[in-house]
């Protein structure tokens, strides 16, 4: 076993249908698959999430069990191993759709017959002062801090002090013709209208600053009445649907559409579509705000689920089993173990602390999905008011669904953990859980995903990228003392700073150090002797940490340039392979990002190979 570097590529129609937190790129996945599952085995994915895991198992001919606590997940992981048919969903979807226009089609209408495609709403809110209602003005509120007009005491535009909001422009799909203000006015009385009578959809969310929500506000509070009404109509004909399974394809839709269609998309001016997708993380409504046309999104939606089920007719294996259980990861396990399944790879993909609080983050799906759901039972961490879960909880959550993994592993079963997490203390908790399961590192891999964002490519050492790739047996092996390795780390991380010119950013150098400790089996215990060590041996300049120590190692770049001239032809084509046997080669110097050696690669091109070899002829063939 020495599955390396994979290249990531980005996911197909299958999975490019609906937003989903922390997946896994599907061919690295099938990769690890391929590599550690016997023929006819099973696979058990405790935290499935959005299904990757199943459905590359499933199309490979291994049997899987997913066990998820969120509604949402298990329907796009049961959307995909279970598909409905493609003709009979679009033909449902789309009279569904047809009905709700042909009733409501007229919401979305200027006086004159054109079809709008989404209108620009400005916060409204009351000032505690002196009573008097400010309308959010961009350049009246966004330049003196958002202060009243009237008293000059400091206003807030958000939700908790929300009264409305006035439509202050909208864009037609056909025309550009200029809005009359008698048109403005009778669309600020349509937004406000509630035509539907349906009110269970209406969910209380929980009280959570990280999130912005609190249980004084339901679901509908982030939507415009026309747009939940609409919605709350197509749930309601989907609910209606008796067969389970096209019930929640109809279903997914809804919430594949939700968040276009809800108050939480700022308005970007000049966009075609009006505005980016819900990206911030919390449920904020900006003070500048769209109300987009929902039947837009709901057909676009059906369109891009239809897609992922004729791919799915030609990809599935259909003489597998997939199982997706309704339950935590520690309910799920202890059940299945109790029954006498054995696993022959378990696939962990934790929440990574506090990255995402899925549940929470969940909760308009959720609401649609009309689920029960108990947040107590999602470990991500979570400062809710009701029921947290603390940082400590996590780590004992975790070290009991890794003990029930080894009891659930075949004897030559494999645990597959991904994490991608900055602090040493879930590090310290997660090597400790699997330390006392007995269960022992076999390889150990960094995986960059196929597409990073332009925010993080600038600053590719201030954050966690890709995921670590751990591949763990049984093993009663006793973890490695620290003192044992303490020269062999100190000189890898000279070795790491060196190799990038004596200095790195201190995320990088924790990321290697990581990956080393990893490989030894370090005690978790001896884990911060990490910082202890970077911190003798290393000088602080600015964002970098320099290396004290004058070890002679070659560059990255003079690596990348000896590979290239090793070839030995005048014509070589920078493509992935080449890469990722760079990557090899440089691994004994902290194996660097695929951005990182593009970096090199021009740097290298631009001052050395144009100079020296002027006669070589590169091509470039990745991504």
């Amino acid at each position: 076993m020495n599955l390396g570097y994979i290249k990531a590529q980005t996911h197909g129609p299958e999975y490019s249908w609906h937003k989903y937190w922390s997946r896994k790129p599907a061919n690295v996945i099938s990769a690890y698959l391929k590599n550690l599952v016997p023929e006819h085995g099973i696979v058990i994915d405790p935290f499935c999430g959005s299904g990757v895991v199943l459905y590359e198992a499933q199309k490979l001919g291994f049997d899987a069990i997913g066990i998820d606590v969120n509604p949402t997940a298990r329907a796009i992981s049961g959307f995909l191993t279970h598909p409905v048919k493609a003709e009979e969903f679009k033909n449902i979807a789309l009279n569904i759709i047809e009905e709700l226009e042909s009733k409501f089609g007229a919401k979305y209408m200027t006086q004159n017959g054109q079809k709008i495609r989404y209108l620009i709403h400005h916060v409204q809110v009351r000032c505690g002062a002196c009573s008097s209602v400010n309308t959010f003005d961009p350049e009246t509120h966004g330049k003196n801090g958002k202060k009243c007009e009237e008293c000059g005491k400091k206003l807030s535009f958000g939700i908790t002090n929300l009264i409305g909001t006035q439509i202050v422009d909208l864009v037609c799909i056909d025309s550009l013709e200029t809005i009359s203000s008698e048109e403005i006015a009778r669309q600020t009385d349509i937004s406000s209208e509630k035509f539907s009578s349906i009110i269970r959809f209406d969910k209380t969310l929980v009280n959570n600053k990280r999130t912005l929500t609190s249980d004084k506000y339901g679901v509908a509070s982030y939507f415009t009445s026309r747009n939940f009404s609409i919605l709350s109509e197509f749930a309601e004909k989907a609910h209606a649907i008796n067969n389970e399974s096209m019930k929640k394809a109809l279903l997914l839709v809804l919430t594949a559409s939700s968040a276009q269609a809800s108050r939480l998309i700022a308005s970007r001016g000049g966009l075609k579509t009006g505005g980016q997708a819900w990206t911030i993380p919390g449920f904020w409504i900006p003070p500048v705000h769209l109300e987009s046309n929902p039947f837009i999104h709901l057909r676009a939606r059906i369109e891009k689920l239809h897609s992922a089920l004729v791919h799915s007719e030609r990809e599935l294996e259909r003489d597998t089993s997939v199982k997706i259980m309704a339950k935590s990861a520690k309910d799920g396990l202890e059940e299945l173990y109790k029954t006498g399944v054995k696993a022959d790879l378990v696939f962990l993909d934790p929440p990574y602390g506090d990255s995402v609080a899925f549940l929470e983050f969940s909760a308009i799906w959720n609401a649609f999905m009309d689920e029960d759901v108990t947040y107590g039972d999602d470990i991500s961490v979570s400062d809710r008011t009701n029921d947290p879960m603390t940082g400590e909880k996590y780590l004992e959550e975790l070290t009991t669904v890794f003990g029930l993994v080894r009891k659930i592993l075949k004897a030559d079963g494999k645990a597959l953990l991904t994490f991608n997490n900055i602090s040493f203390d879930s590090w310290k908790g997660i090597i400790e859980s699997f330390q006392s399961a007995g269960l022992v590192p076999l390889e150990v891999n960094y995986q960059d995903p196929a597409v990073i964002s332009s925010k993080s490519q600038k600053a590719l050492g201030g954050s966690y990228i890709g995921d670590f790739y751990v591949v763990y047996g049984k093993d009663d092996r006793k973890p490695t003392r620290y003192e044992d390795f303490a020269d062999a780390l100190t000189l890898y991380l000279h070795k790491v700073a060196g190799s990038r010119g004596g200095k790195v950013l201190y995320p990088l150098l924790q990321r290697y150090a990581l990956e080393f400790w990893l490989e030894n089996n370090l005690r978790a215990q001896d884990l911060q002797e990490i910082d202890k060590l970077i911190e003798s041996k290393f000088t602080k300049d600015g964002s970098y940490l320099v290396s004290n120590s004058d070890i002679d190692c070659p560059t990255l770049s003079q690596i990348l340039l000896e590979q290239i001239q090793s070839c030995g032809v005048s014509q070589i084509s920078i493509d992935d392979d080449f890469l990722i046997k760079t990557k090899v080669i440089m691994r004994e110097f902290g194996t660097p990002s695929f951005y990182e050696i593009k970096a090199l690669l021009d740097s290298v091109i631009d001052k050395t190979v144009k100079d020296k070899a002027p006669e070589l002829q590169l091509t470039f063939d990745f991504n």
